[in-house]
């Protein structure tokens, strides 16, 4: 599968429809065949997509352990641009999980 992603702004929908001279950037993606679904976001007021671990058994992380989790996923960020990738604020609070190069940049090239 593959197709573009609906990034309006680093400001996520929300603002997107708050500002409708936003120009969109253009953020092509593909997914590999063990991918479970497209980075998506998930609220009206999210800043951002959501992205899914490609796993099909449950993963355990032991604590201080550094472990690479796939996704699966597929970007091509214009140049110019950066993708982040953070943890999620909750599930990073009540599970003590980071990212240690936090956050992590995917650059154009």
């Amino acid at each position: 599968m593959s197709g573009q992603l609906p990034i309006a702004d680093a400001q996520g929908p929300a603002a997107a429809a708050a500002d409708p001279g936003a120009t969109p950037v253009p953020v092509r993606y593909s997914l590999d065949s063990h991918a479970f679904a497209a980075p998506a976001y998930q609220t009206a007021h999210a800043a951002g997509l959501d992205v899914y671990a490609a796993v099909t058994e449950p993963l355990s992380i032991p604590p201080g352990a550094v472990v690479a989790v796939p996704t699966g996923v597929r970007l091509e960020i214009p140049p110019g641009y950066e993708a982040q990738v953070r943890p999620r604020s909750g599930l990073a609070l009540r599970h003590s999980i980071g990212i240690p190069n936090g956050p992590g940049t995917i650059d154009a090239d």
